[in-house]
């Protein structure tokens, strides 16, 4: 049997547990450090490949400031063209079609009648008879027409004026006179009419601006 027994001061031995715990210690500072170390080091990485993003968003933000600057003078002319068009637009509304107008008047006369005079009016110029004409927005003008007709007044006349009616961008069609009289020795009656002219008869030809098509 062996007995170790401990010759050694105990200041000693307290000396020597104190410097494990320092040695611990140290161990788990520089741990602690390597640790804070690599945080920070990716943390640098994010902040250098934020600032990376960052530049090349900024360059292409002054890709885009270049490129829209050197399209600013288009701009100008595009913002003159809208310009004219709407001014082109407001004086053309009321333009009428009066190629479409005399080929509707010329197609609806019938054989036995013809036309001697007609003229039109726009409602702001027209001086026609203002018994039966409506305050109606599709009211554009009228069309004053002298003619004869070698069946009489009736059926001669009356056709022409049911003639009239018949075509859809003329409306009320008006009898102002009608006199029994001879062309050579054909008896005929000659009439005086008025036709109102609805929104029809427009071109539309400048509602987007310049026209595309011609009426």
């Amino acid at each position: 049997m062996s007995v170790r027994v401990n010759l050694l001061p105990r200041e000693f031995e307290e000396r020597s547990r104190q410097r494990r715990m320092i040695g611990v210690g140290v161990l788990v500072v520089a741990a602690w450090v390597a640790l804070l170390a690599f945080v920070l080091l990716g943390q640098l990485a994010a902040v250098n490949n934020a600032k990376d993003e960052r530049d090349t968003a900024q360059a292409e933000v002054n890709r885009l400031q270049a490129e829209v600057q050197s399209l600013a003078a288009f701009q100008d002319l595009a913002d003159r063209l809208n310009a004219t068009n709407a001014i082109l637009t407001t004086a053309m509304d009321e333009e009428v079609s009066w190629a479409q107008v005399m080929n509707n008047l010329a197609l609806s006369v019938p054989t036995t009648a013809s036309l001697t005079t007609f003229d039109g009016a726009l409602n702001e110029d027209a001086t026609g008879n203002e018994v039966f004409t409506q305050n109606d927005a599709e009211d554009v003008g009228v069309l004053n027409i002298t003619g004869y007709s070698t069946e009489r007044f009736a059926p001669g006349v009356e056709s022409v004026l049911l003639r009239f009616g018949q075509v859809d961008s003329f409306f009320q069609q008006y009898l102002s006179n009608a006199i029994q009289e001879a062309i050579g020795d054909v008896g005929v009656t000659t009439f005086e009419a008025e036709v109102r002219l609805d929104g029809e008869n427009r071109t539309g030809r400048y509602a987007d601006g310049l026209p595309e098509v011609t009426r």
